[in-house]
């Protein structure tokens, strides 16, 4: 069973929703891509980010 602090997921979210396109691009490996069609800064990329920051497992066909 997956156990989450809501607390620490949200300031995990706001972290990363609060940086500047260019440092989170950056950050993740992706500062040439800025701009590039598919790469957007998205809630759902916020929110990822959150969970594997929290420690949640994330799974799926694609490695993150």
């Amino acid at each position: 069973m997956l156990n989450l602090n809501y607390a620490a997921v949200s300031r995990a979210y706001h972290r990363f929703a609060a940086q500047r396109d260019t440092e989170l691009f950056e950050s993740l490996g992706w500062g040439d891509r800025l701009g590039a069609p598919g790469y957007r800064r998205t809630d759902a990329l916020h929110l990822s980010l959150a969970l594997l920051s929290c420690k949640a497992p994330l799974n799926g066909p694609l490695r993150i």
